[in-house]
C-alpha cells in the first residue's frame, strides 16, 4: 500500500480551476480534470516508475474499438473520462465493467456485510463540505 500526497497539486490543479470557473459564473467539472490529471495521469506514471503494467478504476466503462464505451446506461462514466490521454487506454483494467449496474456491485457488498453497501451514490464534488459551494469559496 502506498499513500502519495498530492494535496498541493490538487490545490492547484482541481480546486483553483474550479474556484476560479464559479466565480466567473462557469459550470466547472473538477472530475474531469481529477481523473486526467490525477488518476490517469500522476498516478499511472506512479504506477509505471513503481513498475506495474496497468492500473484499474471503479467507472462502469469498458473500452471498445480504443474508445471508451458505456457499461451503465443509467449513469455514463464515460464523460468524466473523456480528458484521459487516449495512449494509455490499453493500460487501464475497469474490472466493473462485466456489471450492469452499482446496484449489483452493493449486492455483492451486502452479501459480504460491508458497510458501504448502503451508501449513496456520489453525486457532488468530493472536496466540497456539505455540498455547499458558495460557503466553500467565499
Amino acid at each position: 500500500h502506498l499513500i502519495l500526497d498530492l494535496s498541493n497539486e490538487f490545490k492547484e490543479i482541481v480546486i483553483k480551476n474550479f474556484i476560479e470557473n464559479y466565480k466567473n459564473g462557469k459550470t466547472p467539472n473538477p472530475c474531469v480534470l481529477c481523473n486526467k490529471y490525477f488518476k490517469f495521469g500522476l498516478l499511472y506514471e506512479k504506477a509505471q516508475e513503481l513498475g506495474y503494467d496497468y492500473i484499474a478504476t471503479g467507472h462502469y466503462v469498458d473500452i471498445e474499438n480504443n474508445k471508451l464505451k458505456i457499461c451503465d446506461n443509467n449513469k455514463d462514466q464515460s464523460y468524466f473520462l473523456y480528458g484521459i490521454n487516449k495512449d494509455i487506454l490499453d493500460k487501464i483494467i475497469f474490472p466493473l465493467k462485466r456489471f450492469k449496474n452499482k446496484d449489483e456491485i452493493r449486492e455483492i457488498a451486502r452479501i459480504n456485510n460491508l458497510s458501504v453497501s448502503e451508501n449513496k451514490d456520489s453525486q457532488e464534488i468530493c472536496f466540497i463540505p456539505d455540498d455547499d459551494y458558495i460557503k466553500y469559496y467565499v
